[in-house]
């Protein structure tokens, strides 16, 4: 996010300087709610987008193997939603924009453009957990790679312009920080799998780890309420153990998150 409102900058040979590839001259501010406090439209627009397909995959009436026949299928039959659309100031627009993109690993990396996998570490924004707004901006034209920062967000002319320092509000929203967001790494991509592959199993130990602190911490509990009704308890078809057989899962993470 902080290379998108830079212009890009070459080297003396007119090589890209690695991580100015992102900059693609717009401006990005993205505002948050605080956790739980917020939701609205943008909750509903992935369910929309692929209901129909899900629909028919559910009715037997198409067959979908993979990333490129799901584009196919959306481009004929799915032009506009037609479906689950709502009504309002930010209803859907009556149209989607389909594209695929290839990990340059499968049978379709020529028919589509080509996402790059290689992970990417950079400086980072500090205190960020404590913010709610962030912005991409090149504001005073040094086209350098920062990020501003701010508790809450303001839509007075002063603070829209990126002048708060006139801001009635300041005791709430807090002062523009900026952070210095360069690139600092660009793995490999064996080792950017090798990462993965790491990152996924730790998840795996992680899960493990929680179910067996809860199955502990059940135990206690199940053998404390046997005893207590033990006087009225029917054990004709007890097999011995006090903790009720039980599988405890939690859902697979596919994504590794991003540095």
């Amino acid at each position: 996010m902080g290379y998108w409102p830079l212009k890009p900058l070459f080297d003396a040979t007119g090589n890209l300087v690695p991580g100015f590839e992102y900059a693609h001259q717009i401006e990005i501010v993205h505002k948050f709610f605080e956790s739980h406090h917020g939701s609205g439209v943008q909750d509903a627009a992935g369910k929309a987008a692929r209901y129909s397909l899900i629909q028919q995959i559910g009715f037997k009436k198409a067959s979908i193997f993979n990333y490129h026949e799901c584009y196919l299928w959306s481009l004929t039959n799915q032009a506009s939603p037609v479906q689950r659309t709502r009504d309002g100031h930010f209803s859907a627009s009556g149209s989607f924009a389909w594209y695929a993109l290839s990990d340059g690993l499968d049978a379709q990396k020529d028919e589509h453009d080509v996402i790059d996998l290689r992970r990417k570490t950079f400086k980072p924004v500090k205190g960020c957990s404590e913010c709610y707004v962030f912005w991409a901006r090149d504001w005073d034209g040094a086209n350098t790679p920062r990020i501003l920062s701010r508790r809450f967000w303001c839509w007075c002319l002063n603070c829209r312009s990126g002048n708060n320092k006139k801001c009635g509000l300041l005791a709430v929203t807090g002062q523009w920080k900026q952070h210095n967001v360069s690139l600092t790494k660009t793995c490999s991509i064996e080792e950017s799998q090798m990462k993965k592959a790491a990152d996924k199993e730790k998840r795996s130990i992680q899960r493990k780890a929680k179910a067996a602190a809860l199955a502990a911490m059940a135990v206690p509990a199940v053998v404390e309420a046997a005893a207590a009704a033990d006087g009225d308890h029917d054990d004709s078809d007890d097999d011995g153990s006090p903790v009720p057989q039980a599988n405890f899962e939690s859902a697979e993470e596919d994504e590794d998150e991003e540095n």
